[in-house]
């Protein structure tokens, strides 16, 4: 087969067999997933914090990392924080503040590598796995709008990984807090990307490794479809383009026909310039970005600043 034949013909194949699955997303059996039906159920909107915990409760906790970590990101994102951030501060000086640590994905190795680890998150329940993959972190449920969290000057090292910082309508208030707390010099890490053009399918339900169907798409591919054991995850990106506005609905479907639940994450989501420019406003410098397509998420970056 001519090559330029096959470079086109293979991903066209890709998408067709996609598309048979009778749904916008992939499907896949994950076995093994027991306990994660005993979850109460739930109706919440992170967009009011106090609700935070009715979502991130002990059933989400559980089946979290199973829905949204995957090897592949953490170790380039592993990777890429050693290189551009870790390299150039003695080890006994360096102090990472996690935040939004969530269920920790980077901690077991921060602690394995004799990094000063702090997390912070609103969930408890979350909090929890952290700790079980960092015994020697410390993991605090607290608020980050607040500027009495931590002392100024505590940290060398703060991250806001995997849309963090989109959960906040006001990020430069958050910003603004970090750039307090971090000492001067200090490196703040974020993940941003391009809100009307990443790949909002779950790595769990997609089809291919590294495959992105966007590309082959006249349209958005915005639908997650999952089943586990004891229950099917359904979930749905929700973006007007003109709208920094978005939403991320999740649905869990039980065996028991009595059990729902359903989850409602508001983002707030503007333009990656407008976003660095938020992030410049409150006093960080830019002096890396990292793109993320070469483990296969295009529009997605890691950016780094300093103080």
């Amino acid at each position: 087969m001519d090559a330029s034949l096959a470079y086109w013909l293979i991903p066209l194949i890709l998408l067709a067999l996609f598309l048979l699955s009778g749904v916008h997303a992939a499907r896949r059996e994950l076995g093994g997933r027991e306990g994660f039906e005993n979850g109460e159920e739930g109706d919440a909107d992170t967009d009011t914090r106090e609700d935070y915990d009715q979502i991130y409760d002990t059933f989400y906790a559980n089946v979290y990392d199973k829905l949204f970590t995957t090897p592949e990101r953490v170790s380039f994102e592993k990777a890429s924080l050693r290189e551009n951030a870790l390299a150039d501060w003695p080890k006994a000086e360096t102090k990472v503040l996690d935040v939004c640590c969530g269920t920790g994905p980077h901690v077991d190795w921060m602690c394995k590598d004799g990094i000063d680890i702090v997390g912070i998150d609103l969930s408890e329940e979350m909090l929890k796995k952290a700790r079980d993959k960092c015994k020697s972190g410390r993991f605090y449920k607290g608020d980050v709008t607040r500027a009495e969290t931590f002392p100024p000057k505590s940290y060398s090292h703060a991250m806001m990984l995997y849309f963090s910082i989109y959960q906040f309508k006001n990020p430069k208030m958050v910003l603004d807090n970090i750039y307090s707390w971090l000492k001067p010099g200090g490196v703040l890490i974020l993940h941003i990307v391009d809100p009307n053009k990443f790949d909002p399918i779950l790595d769990a339900a997609s089809p291919f490794a590294s495959f992105s169907v966007q590309k082959y798409s006249k349209e958005r591919v915005i639908d997650s479809d999952i089943f586990f054991d004891k229950f099917k995850y359904q979930s749905r990106f929700v973006k007007d383009p003109d709208s920094d506005d978005a939403r991320f609905e999740e649905v869990f479907e039980f065996e028991d026909p009595q059990r729902y639940r359903e989850n409602i994450h508001r983002l707030y989501m503007p333009k990656v310039d407008a976003m660095l420019d938020i992030v410049r406003s409150s006093g960080f410098t830019r002096h890396e970005m990292v793109d993320m397509t070469p483990v296969g998420y295009e529009y997605q970056y890691l950016l780094y600043f300093s103080k």
